[in-house]
């Protein structure tokens, strides 16, 4: 879940360096004649730049593990439709194209928290994209970052930890890709492999267990790599509420974010949560214009002065409505039958490790789900040390399809 930017020396990258021109012209799908919008529909493809392999090898190298990247990279932002509780709603993300080569699959990457609509992964200066655009796109695969619902495009409140409108954003983008020009004509299967990081690993594993159920036309699922999420979403939460976790104002912060967006998508007034004071105050702090700093310097220091004593009491009971629709959106107690490897750091303090753990637990009865330790590691150790075992495990994967 950590929010970037809270940590020293994990702001935006910047922008994208290393141009040697860009894509040629945004490329249109004509609208449609009447009606509402078609999730998957496609508004707009706008050029960003193409990135040469040189200046892609060094966002590379500064990654462990020798990725070598093998051709340019042309990347994109587009703009579709997507639907939040069955209405249409224009969203972005960031394609990023194997310059040259013909696809070896495509890769949907799914982002850590940020509440500053200014890094969105399809947005120059952003925190995501620059990496997955290197490692993935540079090997061969088509890459997209979703930006969730509430960044980029999108004017909504996010709905932080909300499952179901990151995995219809991500899906609806994998549709998008097949009904735009630009980007190479794609064959009539694909593999698929996905990876999210923090908030991202829950997504990622939603949205893997939602194909399972529902394939994505044209798209083989080939594998999940999901690294420090909150599977176990109410333990995660409730973990946060006592000991030095409930001082720590990264906790705070998540806390007040996800009880906003919660209250915000479920219809529920903020005010049965939050204190009176803070109710009024923190829904303007997660309006996509703040900065991590500037929200936590607008809240309490202790994550149980954010609620009501009774929510308190509820909350760690696992009883009342916040608690009901976190299990709602828990990916923990599923069984894959698509590989899925869990990524955890054994010293991560953003997302405990036991939540990677009731995951990797429930879904060993079937044999389809392998973990990778990373000992020593905190939240974005973690992250880092995962895509060079990824990269090398799909390649695996793309070789025997």
């Amino acid at each position: 879940m950590r929010l970037r930017v809270l940590t020293s020396g994990l702001v935006a990258l910047g922008l994208l360096a290393g141009c040697v021109g860009a894509p040629s012209e945004p490329l249109l799908r004509p609208p449609p004649a009447a009606g509402a919008p078609l999730p998957g529909w496609v508004i707009r493809l706008d050029p960003i730049e193409t990135r040469d392999r040189a200046a892609l090898q060094r966002t590379a190298d500064d990654l462990p593990g020798a990725i070598r990247v093998r051709n340019d990279v042309d990347l994109y932002r587009l703009v579709y439709w997507t639907q939040v509780k069955g209405r249409p709603v224009p969203v972005s993300g960031l394609v990023a194209v194997p310059h040259g080569v013909a696809p070896k699959g495509v890769v949907v990457y799914l982002h850590g928290t940020t509440t500053t609509r200014a890094v969105s992964p399809s947005l120059p200066g952003r925190a995501d994209g620059d990496q997955e655009a290197a490692v993935f796109a540079g090997s061969g695969y088509i890459t997209l970052l979703p930006d969730y619902v509430g960044l980029g495009e999108s004017d909504l409140p996010q709905a932080y930890l909300v499952a179901q409108p990151q995995v219809d954003a991500a899906v609806d983008m994998l549709k998008a890709i097949r009904g735009v020009g630009g980007v190479p004509a794609l064959p009539e299967r694909l593999p698929l492999f996905l990876m999210g990081f923090s908030q991202g690993g829950q997504s990622a594993a939603a949205l893997h267990r939602a194909l399972e159920g529902r394939p994505a036309r044209g798209y083989d699922l080939a594998a999940t790599v999901a690294i420090a999420g909150p599977h176990d979403l109410l333990g995660a939460v409730v973990g946060k509420l006592d000991g030095p976790d409930a001082e720590s104002p990264r906790n705070v912060a998540y806390l007040a974010f996800a009880a906003t967006a919660y209250a915000d998508y479920y219809g529920q007034p903020l005010n049965t949560l939050l204190t009176p004071e803070l109710a009024r105050i923190v829904p303007g702090l997660f309006d996509g214009t703040h900065s991590p700093e500037e929200i936590v310097g607008q809240l309490p220091s202790d994550t149980r002065r954010l609620f009501r004593p009774e929510a308190l009491a509820a909350l760690k009971a696992g009883s009342g409505w916040f608690a009901r629709a976190l299990r709602e959106n828990e990916t923990a107690a599923w069984t894959p039958r698509a590989p899925l490897r869990i990524v955890i750091g054994e010293a991560d303090e953003d997302v405990p490790p036991a939540s990677s753990h009731a995951l990797l637990d429930h879904a060993r009865r079937r044999g389809t789900v392998t973990a990778q330790s990373v000992p020593g590691a905190d939240h974005m150790g973690a992250a880092a040390q995962s895509y060079a075992p990824a990269l090398t495990w799909f390649e695996s994967l793309s070789d025997a399809s």
